[in-house]
């Protein structure tokens, strides 16, 4: 025993600790599996997930009371969310085919139709006629010149921002397949969410779920975002003003939002409470060092792979993408409308700071 005032050696506590340790801890409790919580998307794609697994395990399984609502207000909330999403698919839809329709296809006519007027009316057996270039009137030299395409690098750059854009897009649905694929699978809906924590979580998907969420969000969202990248660059090229280019782009990113819109518009609050704290739990396997290099190497690679692939498919696309019966504006251009003197002329300021050039009459 220690003297009076010293006090005790920590050795002397250590074995009592562990005593109230393990008399402390619950039996039969079972040690958290190591894993990793995946965020749900917030947007109406993440809803119908939320909706598809808690609902469909609310109606489905007897007894089961996962939200506390009432099997009615599930169906209610399954049937309402799958009508927001098909209304979100048919307006992407229409307005890919609206806008190819009405816009796409107008200006690809007007473009062609002046490039063409272009080669008829300035050229003498195949070569440039600098006095029919001279003599040509001013209008068609305006839309000539006018043509966004005519600029390789200005279209390269909008054209590249343009798929960049998309990219994101189909960056994140290939994440969401892969991240719905890596959930265990499981046999039962009882089994798919754990209800012990402060928040829902998916722990287990069973098969026909599985095929539902790929067949109702990954497939139509991954086909719209291919479609909505082709149209969108047929549009740019096609843009016979370089004002008009930028607004182009920017006007396509409205297309793309159509989903946020309305999920923020027409969601419930909670609702997008729910799909904010819900997540997805994807156990860890064991991995060797080598599995966790390889996986680091391979996502550098796939990185590198769609950085440098959208400069190689715009550069193909501007070049031998042209003779495509779709894709194609311009086929066999010979790069001739550049306009570079007409554009230095009709840049040139009429007034420089302290001159008097705007007098009156």
């Amino acid at each position: 025993m220690p003297a009076e005032g010293e006090v005790a050696p920590a050795a002397e506590y250590a074995p009592m600790a562990k005593e109230e340790d393990a008399a402390g801890a619950p039996e039969g409790d079972a040690e958290e599996p190591e894993g990793r919580e995946i965020d749900m998307p917030e947007d109406i794609y993440g809803a119908t997930m939320f909706s598809i697994i808690f609902d469909f395990y609310d109606i489905c399984t007897p007894g089961s009371d996962a939200d506390e609502l009432h099997t009615s207000m599930n169906i209610m909330r399954l049937c309402f969310i799958f009508c927001v999403l098909m209304v979100n698919y048919l307006l992407q839809c229409g307005m890919l085919f609206w806008i190819y329709a009405f816009v796409v296809l107008p200006s690809v006519h007007v473009v062609e139709n002046v490039y063409q007027k272009y080669h008829a009316e300035i050229f003498t057996d195949g070569k440039y006629d600098t006095d029919k270039w001279e003599a040509w009137d001013m209008g068609n030299k305006e839309e000539l010149c006018g043509i966004a395409f005519a600029n390789y690098w200005f279209m390269f750059a909008i054209l590249i921002l343009w798929c960049y854009t998309m990219l994101i897009e189909v960056r994140k649905t290939e994440r969401l397949g892969k991240d719905l694929k890596a959930v265990e699978d499981c046999t039962d809906l009882a089994d798919m969410i754990d209800m012990s924590g402060d928040a829902p979580r998916f722990v287990k998907l069973t098969k026909g779920i599985d095929w539902l969420l790929y067949l109702v969000i990954i497939v139509p969202k991954f086909i719209i975002s291919i479609l909505l990248l082709l149209i969108g660059c047929v549009w740019l090229t096609a843009t016979d003003s370089f004002g008009d280019l930028i607004l182009n782009a920017v006007a396509l990113e409205f297309v793309v939002n159509i989903d946020n819109l309305l999920y923020e518009s027409a969601m419930p609050m909670t609702v997008c409470e729910k799909v904010a704290e819900t997540k997805f739990f994807v156990a860890k396997s064991p991995e060797s060092n080598k599995q966790k290099l390889d996986k680091t190497v391979g996502g550098y690679r796939r990185s590198m792979m769609y950085f440098f692939g959208v400069w190689v498919f715009v550069a193909l696309l501007m070049s031998f993408g042209q003779n495509l019966p779709v894709a194609g504006v311009f086929p066999s251009y010979s790069h001739d409308a550049e306009c570079p003197g007409f554009q230095a002329q009709i840049s040139k300021r009429i007034c420089q700071q302290g001159d008097n050039c705007f007098p009156f009459a």
